[in-house]
């Protein structure tokens, strides 16, 4: 005799994503099927899709995706899904012709076994780590270590534990170059 209702959902996550993005002037396109696959692979397809889905960037745009990824644990550093998919998708993001923004984090404000709920990357992460002097981000990609490259930029996102867990949450913010 228990009942059992759904009060959430990634889907819920991306609505609420769209709702805010279109509100702050963003044309907004949100990504149905869920993000899956190992993450060091998904990063830079999804950064792909977004661009198709945008097209010419002509005003600014936003594309949404959830879903949650997996690693494949190879190396000895840290991080977590949302950390690697951002760390994979550093290389496609400098090689874009907009400015583009890629947030990846957990909806339960946690990422792998690290304080971050996920990180940020964009069109200029990968100069900013180089004169930082940070060793290329494949490299740290090969050591699963996205924690540390991240945190060396200030780029991780840490908003402690949300009490709410309906996946991973993905946006890619794109403006046209001035």
């Amino acid at each position: 005799r228990a009942a059992a209702r759904v009060i959430a959902s990634r889907a819920t996550a991306a609505a609420g994503a769209a709702a805010a993005a279109r509100a702050l002037g963003y044309e907004t396109f949100v990504r149905a099927a869920a993000v899956t696959g190992e993450a060091r692979v998904a990063g830079p397809a999804l950064v792909e899709e977004g661009r198709a889905a945008f097209g010419r960037v002509v005003r600014r745009s936003c594309f949404i995706a959830t879903g949650e990824t997996t690693v494949v644990v190879t190396g000895g550093g840290r991080g977590g899904r949302s950390q690697e998919l951002a760390l994979s998708a550093v290389g496609p993001l400098a090689r874009g012709e907009a400015a583009e923004t890629l947030l990846c984090g957990g909806t339960d404000g946690v990422d792998g076994p690290t304080d971050a709920a996920g990180a940020v990357s964009d069109t200029t992460t990968g100069a900013r780590a180089a004169r930082a002097g940070l060793r290329a981000p494949r490299e740290y990609l090969s050591d699963n270590d996205a924690y540390r490259f991240f945190d060396a930029l200030g780029d991780l996102v840490v908003t402690g534990p949300t009490g709410t867990n309906v996946g991973d949450l993905d946006i890619l913010l794109a403006a046209p170059c001035a």
